[in-house]
């Protein structure tokens, strides 16, 4: 079984190598998978591609069973006055992520930016732009691979509405031009009927930070930017409106100071 555990944790690594391209230096444990990679002038590289995309769905997997796992602690570091509100924000969008994929049910209130119920799957995609409205499954949340996506964290279509949410702990930029571009070049003022932005927040002094990123006076749905005719529908909403997210226990940092480390 030991043997086992240490043969595991030496592919893992070498898998987090191939997907960084990470060189292999004396100390790393130059343990692979010779099926599906190879070692090439000190990199481990991937005999096929599709190995980095079962390589990507592994780490996910594995990153979703912990978060939903170990929320607690989680929630903990996000209220540790050192953590970074870099930091905090990526862990609560992550929290919000698998909390959307594991429950049956969103929202059920109409006053929530009128979101879709349920979500029945999760799907990541690769581009740095929006997906093809063609390509975008019913009930469905669409998450970006990419950390530095623009504007936005994730998506839900249901029908021919689609809602784009833009997670924040902390005080957040109007994202409204650059992802009415981003709808532009996408098509989604043609295929879509309605198109909504959301500011999701997980408490109310949080949500207070947006300022002017939402029409005033302040309503839950406002028409801004309209292109060909088309709004797109600006809102701001806490964790206490949605179903799947009203228990996390979510605790202010005391204090918050962008320049600290967290303890480790």
């Amino acid at each position: 079984k030991k043997d086992n555990e240490i043969a595991t944790n030496s592919i893992r690594n070498a898998a987090v190598h191939c997907l960084l391209s990470l060189p292999i230096t004396e100390s790393t444990v130059v343990t692979y998978d010779r099926k599906y990679s190879v070692l090439r002038e000190g990199h481990i590289e991937p005999l096929f591609p599709l190995v980095l995309v079962a390589y990507r769905q592994l780490f996910w997997d594995d990153m979703v069973k912990y978060i939903e796992e170990n929320e607690g602690f989680i929630l903990k570091v996000c209220g540790n006055e050192n953590t970074t509100n870099d930091l905090r924000g990526r862990l609560f969008e992550l929290i919000v992520i698998v909390r959307f994929i594991k429950s049956s049910v969103v929202s059920t209130s109409p006053d929530t930016a009128a979101l879709p119920a349920s979500v029945d799957n999760g799907r990541k995609f690769e581009s740095q732009k929006l997906p093809d409205p063609e390509s975008m499954q019913q009930n469905t949340l669409f998450i970006p691979k990419n950390s530095n996506f623009p504007a936005i964290d994730l998506i839900l279509k249901d029908g021919k509405d689609v809602w784009a949410v833009q997670v924040h702990v902390s005080e957040h930029p109007d994202v409204l031009p650059t992802f009415r571009s981003m709808c532009e070049e996408a098509g989604w003022f043609a295929a879509f009927d309605n198109i909504n932005l959301v500011y999701l927040s997980p408490s109310d002094e949080v949500k207070n930070l947006l300022g002017t990123c939402i029409p005033t006076p302040p309503v839950r749905r406002s028409k801004r930017l309209k292109v060909d005719g088309k709004p797109i529908y600006v809102s701001a909403a806490t964790i206490k409106e949605f179903v799947c997210l009203q228990n996390i226990q979510w605790t202010a940092p005391a204090t918050v100071d962008d320049t600290e480390p967290m303890d480790t």
